[in-house]
């Protein structure tokens, strides 16, 4: 210890990598995005496990039932960025209560127990010698569980390997110790039966083994296949993988996905087969978003609006975070000339916090289609500011302020605007700001009142937002003459 801690503080001192990690084991700032992930994962299991506490999922079920409970709650801010396919719960005691219930963890935490008062038993009983195997064997066994609080190593072959062949060597050491002296089972007239049931048990397992084995190898020739742009012998290898096995989801997406570049060829019958390997998909983890989304792109392909919207919806349970979801649920409904319902699912995907110059401009579209024209300006002008060289944002603004004067040059604007005018001669910024704020409530893309604002601001000191006003202007109206004289002048 003394050793270990001279090292340490030595490297503390001289090496700004050792510090750096050192802080960050004990620093929530430092751990960042890790451990928000673990709060995000930590959160779905506790609501998992609320909605089945008795017997749980199912054991193995986590990564099926994890997503649905992730998309109840990824939309928050700081889960947004950290959406995961979680294939564990990275905390032992969740991972058992999600999928065993109270009684499965409960039986658990009976054999830790079991396995620390028999470990102390045997430190007790032993030789000097055999007590520190005890004690070096018992502490590993603690660290494994300890360290399985934020991890899965107990739930990945060879650390759990190494954990069993380490509870073994305890077993194996202590039997006479601890009072358990090796007892001889008798089976009697049932032996055969036992001797049967367990080598049919075994066969099963090394026959399961084997086709799970034989099919992966058909996945991988069919994936090779698909990447090489072959994809009529991609099709038979994944074809021969779902008959060897299957319930392999990856070697069923990957024949769905060869089956659509099929389609695209001219030959519109591969849809329908597109369609059932994304069904088999599903039938062997119906927890990825994509494997539903793209079912539901295959039914708009096959004009079958009802299955196409469905799919999406659902892989819009799954993942709310999709920018691609969002849009394609809009933009069918406006298809269907539905344009409330598209403008919906384009503004659940801004309140979401999701980004983009295309979320701003077809929202716009599709409030214009409802003749909300103030509403579709402000989106349009938002498609401008998130990328001012966005011409068709541009041309939506410029074309509905030829259409719309009844609306974009209203008696009330006027009246405003000459209000403002009095407060700028007065030197009255906050009023003159109030009445232009007006006016651009009204029709956000006015030109006029954006470069009285930008001058207002540059009048109070604030270049910034006046420099955001006048660039607003040019995204407008590249042409504009004054609001680039007036951003030179504050940008100077």
């Amino acid at each position: 210890f003394a050793v270990i801690a001279v090292i340490g503080i030595v490297f503390f001192g001289i090496s700004d990598q050792f510090r750096s990690r050192i802080k960050g084991m004990v620093s929530v700032e430092r751990m960042g995005s890790s451990l928000v992930q673990r709060l995000l994962i930590w959160e779905s299991s506790a609501n998992m496990f609320a909605d089945d506490p008795v017997v749980g999922r199912g054991w193995g079920n986590f990564e099926i039932f994890y997503p649905f409970y992730q998309g109840r709650i990824v939309h928050r801010k700081q889960y947004m960025p950290l959406r995961t396919h979680a294939n564990n719960a990275h905390n032992f005691i969740m991972e058992l209560l999600t999928q065993s219930g109270i009684p499965g963890t409960g039986i658990y935490i009976w054999l830790m127990a079991v396995f620390i008062v028999f470990t102390m038993r045997i430190y007790k009983k032993a030789a000097q010698k055999d007590k520190i195997w005890a004690a070096v064997l018992g502490a590993a066994a603690l660290a494994f569980w300890t360290d399985n609080l934020l991890n899965v190593s107990l739930f990945f072959p060879i650390p759990a390997l190494a954990f069993w062949v380490n509870a073994g060597l305890i077993a194996g050491m202590g039997r006479d110790l601890a009072g358990s002296p090796y007892k001889k089972i008798n089976f009697g007239k049932v032996k055969p039966a036992v001797v049967i049931i367990t080598a049919g048990f075994v066969a099963g397992v090394v026959y399961f083994n084997y086709i799970y084995f034989k099919s992966s190898v058909h996945f991988f020739n069919g994936l090779k296949y698909s990447r090489t742009n072959l994809p009529l012998e991609a099709e038979k290898e994944l074809r021969r993988a779902w008959a060897t096995y299957p319930l392999i989801v990856d070697s069923n997406y990957e024949l769905g996905n060869v089956y659509v570049r099929l389609s695209r060829e001219g030959n519109v019958e591969y849809l329908e087969k597109a369609a059932w390997a994304y069904r088999e998909a599903l039938r062997a983890n119906p927890g990825y978003d994509e494997i539903y989304y793209n079912l539901g792109i295959v039914y708009l392909m096959k004009e079958d609006y009802g299955k196409a919207l469905d799919y999406l919806k659902k892989a819009l349970e799954i993942n709310p975070v999709a920018e691609n979801i969002y849009r394609t649920l809009g933009d069918t409904y406006g298809r269907k000339e539905k344009f409330s319902e598209a403008a919906g699912y384009y503004s659940a995907a801004i309140e979401v916090g999701l980004e983009s110059v295309h979320l701003y401009n077809n929202l716009g579209y599709y409030l214009q289609m409802q003749n909300e024209i103030s509403l579709a300006l402000k989106q349009y002008v938002r498609a401008l500011e998130f990328d001012p060289g966005f011409t068709h944002a541009r041309s939506n603004i410029m074309r509905i302020k030829s259409s719309n004067q009844d609306v974009v040059n209203t008696p009330e604007i006027k009246r405003y605007f000459s209000e403002a005018e009095t407060h700028i001669n007065n030197e009255e910024w906050p009023e003159a700001m109030e009445k232009l704020q007006k006016v651009l409530d009204t029709n956000p893309a006015s030109l006029r009142a954006l470069i009285y604002s930008g001058n207002i601001h540059f009048q109070m000191a604030e270049p910034e937002k006046a420099e955001k006003r006048y660039r607003l202007v040019l995204s407008i109206d590249p042409r504009n003459e004054t609001a680039r004289r007036n951003l030179e002048a504050v940008t100077e």
